[in-house]
């Protein structure tokens, strides 16, 4: 827009009304403000997205033993409720659902007492 008053034309009107240092203030605290403003955004945005694990007693999604919850862990225990030793389970069912790898059937000691010795031709 030019300085149109009436038909006549005024030069001055062209000149800046502010100095290149305000200019240039003014232009780095606006990308201040900006940056501020867009990192607020961003922990705003974070804080949505984080997940709260919270129940009414506050105690469900806590640290517990995994030998206080017995759900979903295969336990042997016998008619009257009571567990089973480990040397007295079904072995066999324990391997072939991978929850416990065969144990030793007897002791290294008598293993070797076994292993013939000597020349073997």
């Amino acid at each position: 827009m030019h300085g149109l008053i009436g038909k006549s034309y005024n030069p001055a009107d062209n000149l800046a009304k502010v100095g290149r240092k305000t200019q240039q203030t003014e232009h780095e605290i606006a990308m201040q403000v900006l940056a501020e403003l867009a990192a607020k955004d961003k922990e705003r945005d974070l804080e949505k997205e984080q997940r709260y694990f919270e129940t009414s007693t506050g105690s469900a999604h806590g640290g517990k033993s995994y030998t206080e919850n017995v759900v979903g862990r295969r336990v042997m225990v016998t008619q009257d409720g009571a567990n089973v030793s480990m040397n007295k389970r079904d072995e066999q069912l324990i391997v072939e659902h991978g929850t416990w790898r065969r144990l030793q059937k007897c002791p290294d000691e008598e293993l070797w007492q076994r292993v013939p010795k000597g020349d073997y031709t």
